[in-house]
């Protein structure tokens, strides 16, 4: 059985988990924080097993910080990437 996540998918590829399910919402705080930050990128629902090798699907909710439908591929490319243990150039992995 896969599982839901709401996440956070920054446009270089960065995530976190935002909350189990599809239920969530950008809160004021994550809006407030990416703004501050200067890190665009969307609300996504992740579908799959985030710790297997499996590809997990995404689906862009809502986007944040200025973010493109553009930019979309690219994201979950690099996203796929860090996954993998392969970040791209210049993105940080903590």
């Amino acid at each position: 059985m896969s599982e839901t996540f709401t996440i956070f998918l920054a446009t270089d590829g960065r995530h976190t988990i935002i909350g189990r399910g599809d239920a969530v919402e950008a809160s004021s705080d994550l809006r407030e924080a990416v703004e501050k930050g200067g890190v665009a990128g969307w609300i996504a629902i992740m579908t799959g097993h985030y710790y297997r090798r499996d590809k997990v699907k995404l689906a862009r909710v809502h986007a944040l910080g200025g973010a493109t439908d553009g930019q979309w591929d690219a994201a979950v490319e690099a996203f796929d990437a860090i996954r993998r243990g392969e970040p791209p150039a210049g993105v940080p992995v903590f």
